[in-house]
C-alpha cells in the first residue's frame, strides 16, 4: 500500500512600506511696513496673529526672536524682525518662519496758510516787495523745509502764492493764500509857479 500527500497551492505576496519624515508647512507673511502712532516720532502699533503652521504629526509653535515685543505692541523705527519656529517629536523636525516689520514716518507735516494778505504798494512804485510771513506749520519730526513759489516783487492785484513744508523723511504739504496789492498811494501835482499874462488885443480877458 502506498500513501499520498496532498497539498494546497499558495502565493506569497510582498509588499515595501517606506516612512518618509513628517513635514511641516508654514504660511509665512511678507514684510511689513506701518506708519509711527499718530504724533509719534519714534514707534508704531503693530498686530500680529501666529503664522498659519500645518503637518500630519502634532507639532511645537514657539516664537524666537528674543525681541520681546507681542501683537499690539509699539514697534521702534527701524526694522524689527519677528521669528517663529515649528518643530516635530522634540525638535527632530524644524521649520522657521520670519519677517520683517519697519516702522517709518509717513504722518504729512501740517501748515496752515490762514487768510489772505492786503497790503499797499511801496511808495512811490506801482508793486511791492512785501515779504511775507511764514505760516504755521508742524511735524510729528521735524519740519526740514518751508518755501512758497510767490515771485520776489509782487505786482499790482491778486497773486495765488503756493506755501510747501516737507519734512526730514520727505512728507510734504502744501497750502495756498492770495496777496492782495492795492495802490493806496495819492497821486502827485506840482504847483509851483504863478503865472502872469497879458489880456488878449482888445480884450480885459486872456486866454
Amino acid at each position: 500500500t502506498m500513501g499520498w500527500a496532498v497539498c494546497n497551492d499558495y502565493n506569497i505576496n510582498t509588499q515595501t512600506l517606506t516612512i518618509e519624515d513628517p513635514s511641516i508647512t508654514f504660511i509665512c507673511p511678507n514684510d511689513t511696513i506701518i506708519g509711527f502712532n499718530p504724533g509719534s516720532c519714534s514707534a508704531g502699533a503693530f498686530s500680529f496673529p501666529n503664522p498659519p503652521v500645518y503637518s500630519d504629526c502634532p507639532l511645537s509653535l514657539v516664537r524666537i526672536d528674543g525681541n520681546g515685543l507681542n501683537s499690539g505692541d509699539s514697534f521702534p523705527a527701524g526694522t524689527t524682525t519677528v521669528s517663529y519656529e515649528a518643530s516635530i517629536n522634540a525638535g527632530a523636525v524644524t521649520a522657521v518662519c520670519s519677517y520683517n516689520v519697519t516702522v517709518v514716518d509717513v504722518e504729512l507735516p501740517t501748515i496752515n496758510c490762514g487768510s489772505d494778505i492786503s497790503v499797499g504798494t511801496d511808495l512811490g512804485y506801482c508793486y511791492s516787495s512785501y515779504s511775507l510771513p511764514t505760516p504755521s506749520n508742524n511735524d510729528n519730526c521735524t519740519v526740514a523745509s518751508i518755501s512758497n513759489d510767490a515771485p520776489a516783487i509782487l505786482p499790482l492785484g491778486t497773486t495765488t502764492v503756493t506755501w510747501t513744508v516737507v519734512d526730514d523723511s520727505g512728507n510734504a504739504s502744501m497750502c495756498s493764500q492770495n496777496v492782495i496789492i492795492s495802490d493806496n498811494e495819492n497821486p502827485a501835482i506840482l504847483c509851483d509857479w504863478d503865472v502872469s499874462v497879458n489880456p488878449d488885443p482888445g480884450s480885459c480877458e486872456a486866454t
